[in-house]
């Protein structure tokens, strides 16, 4: 366990690294974009962003996610073979989502602006898909054959040369730069996924094997896009309802808040996806083994959130005032409270990926689309009642509610092991949470500081004792 521990805190601390550098190059992003722009700027970026994922969705069959099960399976004897299929059908998606955007560009234009006049700027974001597309499958191919430093060197050249073409096109053209920044940050990503992309044999099948062979994948990824369509849909419904009940500010503040849940505490989660997603999926024909990692995986993430969430909680009109600007302070109670429900997101997030591990199509897009229908109702509710304040509860609720989704489906669908101090442990963490939410609200911040402090201590220890017992090992053999 020990030697498990290991491996998965140093693919979280690689991938980590990165997405801090990500989040780094986000900030210049986001600090500029928020100056110049303003929140109205962010709104249209936000705007743009969900329709063009929406199509991309639609059109990528979440290649990038059904390619690493199938990759991972396979021998490395078949490496290039399978690199081909997944290339190829890679370029076929990506050329039909250009053409579905720039056939669909004067309905889209009517939907997100009520007018069809701004037609021309979604036609000429339309190579965001094939770009979304080819290098989703590059990124798959490297995560699926374990190049995971060849996968952190791609993201993290895409990070730095995105931004800074990006804060040269938004110094110079502030608040028209929307479009420019959207499409050079697709193809950053794109160009740094082919410079790094795994060398294979080549590969000598012909095109309707190519077709044969890719069908696994494809179907799996095309139950997967309906699933994440319905997600992305209920996200867009919920962006344009936000956008003509409150305002296009209310949006950017929107967009500013969960970015800083969402991507900011991602950090933890996307370096053990990277890891634990190919592992999961070569040990699901045995149920102990997966009980076993998913149960360890779980415990590992929530360990490790603790200081993240609850340091947030502490410093979050600081983040604020660094990120964006001192005219987004109205959106705090959307991440001090929403904060807490990502031990929830975390707990559900092991469980969901034994679904797609599994390849049980079907019951990903049950629940995957339960949750969507929930959280848009939840988000509705919430603002509609105290706007942004009810925005960080719905957050809360709606993950702690999937998390009873996964649940059931692990253990009764399943017949997996879900060990009790998971759940004693996850209550533990949210009662501390919340508990510094509580002292900071109507206390004070320093005395709210002390429960982290407190609280990281015992939930670090298990995570050093690998490492703090190689040393204690090596100083004694000097």
């Amino acid at each position: 366990m020990g030697r498990s521990i290991s491996r998965i805190l140093g693919s979280i601390s690689l991938f980590s690294g990165i997405r801090v550098l990500s989040i780094v190059c986000s900030l210049v992003r986001n600090k500029l974009f928020a100056v110049l722009a303003g929140p109205i700027g962010l709104g249209l970026l936000m705007l743009y962003n969900t329709t063009l994922d929406l199509i991309s969705i639609i059109t990528r069959m979440s290649i990038d996610q059904s390619a690493v099960r199938d990759v991972a399976r396979e021998s490395s004897a078949s490496a290039g073979d399978t690199a081909a299929v997944v290339r190829r059908w890679s370029l076929w998606l990506g050329c039909g989502g250009m053409a579905l955007i720039l056939l669909l560009s004067p309905l889209l234009s009517y939907w997100m602006f009520g007018t069809t006049d701004k037609w021309w700027t979604l036609a000429i974001l339309s190579p965001v898909a094939l770009c979304s597309s080819y290098g989703g499958a590059e990124n798959a191919l490297m995560q699926g054959l374990g190049r995971l430093r060849r996968l952190a060197k791609s993201g993290a050249v895409a990070a730095v040369v995105s931004t800074a073409v990006a804060v040269a096109l938004i110094w110079w053209l502030r608040e028209f730069s929307v479009i420019p920044v959207i499409l050079a940050a697709s193809i950053c990503m794109a160009l740094a996924a082919h410079f790094y992309r795994v060398r294979t044999p080549r590969s000598a099948l012909a095109a309707r094997e190519i077709i044969r062979r890719g069908r696994g994948f494809v179907k799996l990824g095309a139950l997967m896009t309906l699933s994440a369509v319905v997600t992305q849909l209920m996200n867009y419904v919920f962006v344009l309802w936000l956008n003509h009940t409150g305002s296009t500010a209310d949006l950017g503040l929107y967009q500013a808040g969960y970015t800083i849940i969402n991507t900011y505490v991602g950090v933890v989660l996307t370096g053990a996806w990277v890891e634990y997603y190919p592992h999961l999926s070569a040990v699901t024909h045995s149920r102990h083994r997966t009980s076993v990692l998913v149960a360890h995986e779980c415990e590992l993430a929530l360990r490790i959130l603790v200081p993240v969430v609850m340091g947030m909680i502490v410093l979050d009109g600081l983040m604020v005032r660094i990120l964006y600007a001192e005219r987004f302070l109205e959106m705090l109670p959307l991440v001090s409270i929403g904060i807490i429900g990502v031990f929830f997101r975390a707990t559900s997030w092991c469980m969901a990926f034994v679904i797609l591990a599994k390849g049980d199509g079907a019951v990903y897009i049950l629940t995957e689309s339960l949750s969507a229908f929930l959280g848009l109702a939840l988000n509705v509710m919430g603002y509609s009642l105290w706007r942004f304040e009810g925005l960080g509860v719905s957050y809360i609720v709606w993950y702690a509610s999937y998390t009873v989704i996964t649940y059931v489906v692990y253990a009764r669908r399943y017949r997996l092991v879900w060990p009790r101090r998971l759940w004693l442990l996850l209550a533990l963490v949210t009662g501390c949470a919340v508990l510094t939410l509580v002292l900071k609200s109507f206390v004070s911040p320093w005395v709210a500081a002390i429960v982290p402090l407190v609280a990281t201590v015992p939930a670090v220890r298990p995570l050093l004792r690998p490492w703090l017992g190689a040393l204690g090992r090596r100083h004694k053999a000097l």
